[in-house]
């Protein structure tokens, strides 16, 4: 009973860190809008920013992953202190899966604003 409890706690923290991932990458691409759009004016094309949205998101959720992983790493080697009935296991498949669907989840949700900044007529970002 109690080992269902932690999963599905476990669960819910991991939908809601996926969401901030993907808000973050959202807000931060769109907060670059208007660089992109001054990047397609100067002759950049669309798939290039798309590219370049896409690597400064993946630099940023990479840094965030490996920082989350470097604070459950120090947390394993706590916990054991603190109780005996408390471990925490860390399996490289589920690492890799937490990874896959972040990453996902951040590069879609970047792409959207950049999507945008293709349809946009380059030379209205300098009429404003």
């Amino acid at each position: 009973m109690t080992t269902d409890i932690v999963r599905a706690m476990i669960f819910v923290g991991f939908v809601i860190g996926v969401a901030v991932a993907g808000l973050v990458a959202y807000s931060a691409t769109l907060s670059q809008l208007r660089d992109y759009a001054v990047l397609r004016a100067l002759g950049l094309p669309a798939g290039r920013a798309l590219a370049l949205a896409v690597a400064q998101v993946g630099a940023t959720v990479a840094a965030g992953f490996l920082l989350a992983l470097a604070l459950v790493f120090a947390l394993a080697e706590f916990l054991p202190g603190l109780t005996s009935t408390l471990v925490l296991a860390i399996r490289g498949e589920d690492v890799a899966q937490a990874i896959g669907v972040a990453g996902a989840v951040a590069l879609a949700a970047a792409a959207f604003p950049v999507l945008r900044v293709a349809r946009i007529d380059p030379a209205s970002v300098f009429r404003r």
